[in-house]
This record gives C-alpha cells, sequence and structure tokens, in this order.
C-alpha cells in the first residue's frame, strides 16, 4: 500500500512538472527600507518620485539569494531598450515563449550620442504596440499573483573617476488609445510629486559606497546593475480595456557602451503596508521627507 501511494504521489509530480512547462523561483525583492547593516543611516532603496531604486551589486554583497543573473536573459526578459539587436528581440519571450512585444528602442554607444529619449509600447516600434493585458499575462506566467513590471537596468559607462555616472528620468504610464489620454502614470525623477519632472534628473552613480561596501555598477555589458519598481503600480487595475502601457525614459551623460533596460517577471515586488501615522509621527514625516528630497538630489544611492 505504502509503495502504491509513493507511486501515485510521483505520478502526479510529474504530470504537474510535465504540464506546467518551465518552473521558475520567484524572489521577492527585500523591503526597500531595510536599514544597510554598518550604515543604519542608508536603506536598501532609494525613492525617485513613484519607483524604489537597488543596487543589485550591494544586495548581492549584502547576502540576498536571487539576484545574480545576466542582462539579455534568453528570451525571460522584455528588453525595451538596448544596443545589442533590436529585431524581433521580444518575440517569443516568458517563461513558455509565447509572448510578444514591441521591438526594443536602439541604445547609442557614448561615442555616438551623449543623450538618449525614446517611447517604447505605443507602436513607434515593429510588433508593437504593447497591451497592458498583454504585459500582465507575461508577469502572471512566471507567477500568478504578480501584476507588477519590475525593471532592470544594465548600466556601462567609463570608469574613470568623474565620467563613471550617468543621468536619467522616465515615466511608465497607461496610455487610453481612442481617446489618447492617460490613464495613470509613475514618475522617475527627484521630484516626489507623481509628475514626471523631466529637468529633475537621478544621478546613477558609478561607483557607490555606503557605509563599509563599495559596490562597481560599470562592470560592463552583460550584468544588470540596478532594479526598479513603483509598489502602486497593480496592471490588474487596468486589464480588460484595451489600453497600453508606455515608457518614456531619457539619459544624458552617456559615454561608454550601450546600456539596456528590461522587464522582468522574474521578481516580485514589495509592497509596502498602508500605515496611518499619529499626527505628532505626520510632523516629523514631514521633515524627513524635506531633507530627503535634497539628499535624492545629489545621489542615486542603493
Amino acid at each position: 500500500m505504502k509503495k502504491i501511494c509513493i507511486f501515485s504521489v510521483l505520478t502526479v509530480l510529474f504530470i504537474i512538472l510535465f504540464f506546467s512547462g518551465h518552473i521558475f523561483a520567484i524572489t521577492i525583492l527585500p523591503n526597500p527600507l531595510t536599514p544597510i547593516p554598518g550604515a543604519p543611516s542608508e536603506t536598501l532603496a532609494s525613492k525617485h518620485d513613484d519607483f524604489w531604486a537597488y543596487s543589485v551589486p550591494l544586495l548581492e554583497l549584502l547576502g540576498y539569494p536571487g539576484f545574480d543573473s545576466s542582462a539579455g536573459t534568453g528570451t525571460l526578459d522584455v528588453i525595451i531598450y538596448t544596443g545589442a539587436g533590436t529585431k524581433d528581440r521580444n518575440l517569443g519571450v516568458g517563461p513558455d515563449k509565447i509572448f510578444n512585444f514591441e521591438d526594443p528602442m536602439d541604445a547609442p554607444t557614448g561615442s555616438q550620442n551623449t543623450t538618449f529619449s525614446g517611447f517604447w509600447g505605443r507602436g513607434d516600434q515593429p510588433n508593437g504596440p504593447v497591451s497592458v493585458d498583454n504585459l500582465l499575462n507575461y508577469l502572471q506566467a512566471f507567477d500568478p499573483n504578480n501584476s507588477t513590471p519590475i525593471f532592470r537596468f544594465d548600466m556601462n559607462q567609463t570608469k574613470k573617476e568623474g565620467t563613471d555616472n550617468l543621468d536619467i528620468v522616465g515615466e511608465a504610464y497607461i496610455w487610453n488609445p481612442n481617446t489618447n489620454v492617460k490613464i495613470a502614470l509613475w514618475a522617475f525623477d527627484n521630484v516626489i510629486n507623481n509628475v514626471f519632472d523631466p529637468t529633475e534628473w537621478v544621478t546613477a552613480i558609478g561607483e557607490l559606497t555606503l557605509g563599509p561596501y563599495t559596490v562597481d555598477h560599470n562592470k560592463g555589458s552583460g550584468k544588470f546593475d540596478f532594479l526598479a519598481y513603483s509598489d502602486t503600480m497593480n496592471l490588474n487595475q487596468y486589464a480588460g480595456n484595451g489600453y497600453l502601457f508606455v515608457t518614456d525614459f531619457r539619459m544624458q551623460s552617456l559615454n561608454d557602451g550601450f546600456e539596456e533596460l528590461a522587464i522582468t517577471g522574474l521578481y516580485s515586488p514589495y509592497v509596502i503596508p498602508d500605515v496611518i501615522p499619529e499626527p505628532a509621527t505626520m510632523i516629523l514625516l514631514g521633515s524627513g521627507l524635506i531633507g530627503l528630497a535634497g539628499y535624492a538630489r545629489r545621489r542615486f544611492k542603493k
């Protein structure tokens, strides 16, 4: 009887694995407000308007598992911006290679152009536009509970001091193509106001020191250096309406090989609980945010 039961269990497991396609271990991002050991006044992620941004090398250095993956990871990620060839790059992506998306934008090298700007998702590139429903289905192919895109960025600047940083701003938004109206937006800049401020550049630091830790974000193409997400970007709220998912990212001070930007389903966001502070706490929080806003202008810390 025991042998029969064991055989039955193994058979069921085999059927599940066979018909479920690829199995991926989804990594949940750590709480962005977690203090960094040895530098308790610093946190794991920095806030840039609607987005939290992490340093991948710092997460690895601190021993967080699941972040040691290469840029352009086969056909898993949806590539937004790359210099590694754009034609049909987003055809057949995802864990079962069944999702198609708009081709990536072509990224210049620093020797070609020191600035970049461009839209992705509204149909400017071949194989577009990008529907909210298709992107949501892609994310949920990794994890049925996931509805938040995680952005990954591979930085590639010179290693000479003073030229190893770059500046970046951008926004992601939900677009109604029938009315040409933005339904919702999430800004990445240095003013926390849920409005895209294109002149409020975020500086991505090439070599960053936080307490006892020093990390290098310019190890060359092939390694993601930053992760970013907005904990309020829930695509479930916009599904089933024919809406599009659009990004508008801009960079300056480019000076070396190409950068790469992608959306991945390999991670799930850490959602910060909504907490209503006591009145005294609100006063302290307001004072703290004033200081943080000024500090965020000076560095893109991870």
